[in-house]
């Protein structure tokens, strides 16, 4: 939890530098607040769902390595090597 969470405080400071260069930063901090609940919203319906399949814990493991999976495939195409 502290690797995450020490990478969570850049992750922040990221987006939050960006905030004095727009022309509406309130906009933006009041959209990246919505989205962020959503995400949020998401993540907990998406485990509340699982408890339907008969593992729950293997079901959000299996749906964990596929996000993780779409997520290197994005970094991998950033980079131009797919």
């Amino acid at each position: 939890m502290a690797f995450v969470g020490f990478f969570a405080l850049f992750h922040g400071h990221a987006h939050g530098a960006e905030i004095p260069r727009l022309a509406e930063p309130a906009a933006y901090v009041g959209g990246f607040m919505l989205a962020t609940a959503a995400l949020h919203i998401m993540g907990v319906l998406i485990g509340e769902l699982c408890r339907m399949f008969p593992n729950p814990a293997a079901t959000r493991a299996l749906l964990g390595a596929g996000v993780a999976g779409v997520g290197a495939h994005m970094l991998l195409l950033s980079y131009g090597i797919v």
